[in-house]
């Protein structure tokens, strides 16, 4: 008997997995995971964000009010802080989505609440190498007017442009049916 694992959850012998993983994940099922993740992510940024200007409003105030266009390094405290947001925003984004699904649960707060996981292209669970890939990647979905998010609905396996750059699906899973019991084929 041949063992397959996709999450904690989906584990057993292959048919079983298979049973309980369904069908690749369509454009509007990962929109609105994508929807639920931006909110919490956008959540996060926002009570940073707001930290991060308490922390320097003391710079921010001090700046000159009428800045002498020709005195270039009057702004260098204001583009450092703008850049260190940027920076960690982009960090903190990268490292929720490449571990989330590179973790146990293979899946993002609103990839799980929409009963999606991510695999690689035989359905296994992915490394935290192709997660950061497959994260960095969604650069080339978006650079191409989002038709590479979009063609997740017109590809054969449901692959979104970064999909198909870090070799990963998003599939559906019937969880319920991979948490019953399995049945004991050896009496």
């Amino acid at each position: 008997m041949e063992t397959c694992m996709t999450t904690p959850a989906l584990q057993g012998d292959c048919a079983e997995v298979e049973e309980a993983m369904g069908e690749y994940a369509g454009f509007w099922l990962r929109f609105v995971a994508y929807l639920i993740d931006g909110m919490i992510l956008g959540g996060a940024i926002v009570v940073i964000c707001g930290l991060l200007f308490l922390v320097f409003y003391s710079v921010i105030r001090e700046m000159p009010r009428h800045l002498d266009p020709s005195d270039r390094w009057e702004l260098w405290p204001f583009i450092i802080v703008v850049y260190a947001v940027e920076c960690l925003c982009l960090s903190g984004c990268w490292l929720y989505y490449a571990m989330m699904e590179s973790g146990p649960h293979q899946a993002t707060v609103g990839k799980r609440a929409m009963g999606l996981i991510v695999t690689d292209a035989d359905g296994y669970p992915i490394n935290f190498g192709r997660a950061t890939g497959r994260f960095f990647a969604k650069a080339l979905s978006g650079m191409t007017l989002a038709i590479g998010y979009i063609m997740a609905d017109f590809t054969p396996k449901k692959q979104a442009l970064h999909d198909m750059v870090a070799n990963t699906l998003v599939l559906r899973y019937d969880l319920k049916a991979a948490e019953q019991p399995q049945s004991n084929t050896n009496q």
